[in-house]
């Protein structure tokens, strides 16, 4: 595992207890097989005529998060706390940065920096990569003129 006693391990521990409160805010969150059933139990019925199930699965979506993307994500959703809340947002965003910065590895008795993405194995990826998705797909949304009856997403793959 990439981040396993790394010196960033404790820094995204704290991130993420940070982050985690706000994924769950997301209107497209899932936690688990049991919650999506829930929230699947949820959806008007009968279906509306010519209904359609889409899925959709991101590839490699940790390690394809482009930081400056990841960031903004992370920083828009960090703004909509109250202004007083601590930590600020900048130095969660600065912490965040120098997880993804400063994410160095070995493998094969090769030490490595990782310097595109996020690592898996960091405790603050799937927060992350849910608030860069959950960023992702409220702009999508917003786009279009026909909206869909449900979203739901768990991590990267959409429902």
């Amino acid at each position: 595992m990439a981040s396993y006693n790394s010196v960033t391990e404790r820094i995204s521990a704290f991130l993420d207890d940070k982050l985690q409160p706000i994924v769950k805010q997301l209107p497209s969150y899932v936690q688990d097989t049991n919650h999506f059933l829930e929230l699947l139990s949820k959806v008007p019925q009968p279906l509306p005529p010519n209904t359609t199930l889409v899925t959709i699965d991101v590839t490699s979506l940790y390690t394809n998060i482009p930081h400056a993307h990841g960031l903004a994500a992370l920083e828009h959703f960090l703004d909509q706390r109250s202004p007083k809340t601590k930590p600020t947002t900048p130095f969660l965003v600065q912490l965040a940065r120098f997880i993804l910065e400063k994410n160095h590895f070995q493998s094969a008795g090769v030490n490595y920096l990782q310097i595109k993405g996020t690592a898996m194995g960091t405790r603050m990826a799937p927060s992350y990569a849910n608030l860069f998705m959950g960023k992702l797909e409220t702009s999508f949304l917003q786009q279009q003129t026909i909206q869909p009856l449900c979203w739901l997403r768990y991590i990267d793959d959409t429902s």
